[in-house]
């Protein structure tokens, strides 16, 4: 149970890296706003998918 916990983490962390890179390498000097909407924005699938892999117990 808790080693899939670390993998499930460990593969979002991986996903918020490569689409952190992807989303500032376009844009350096993106502004504070953009990046709260981003962890905003990222949170929110996480928490939708956490949901998803509990109804369906992935």
């Amino acid at each position: 149970m808790i080693k899939e916990e670390i993998i499930k983490d460990g593969i979002w962390v991986m996903l918020m890296t490569i689409t952190f890179v992807i989303f500032f390498s376009k844009n350096i000097k993106a502004n504070w706003k953009a990046f709260i909407l981003y962890l905003l924005m990222f949170t929110a699938m996480r928490v939708v998918t956490n949901y998803i892999f509990d109804q369906f117990d992935i």
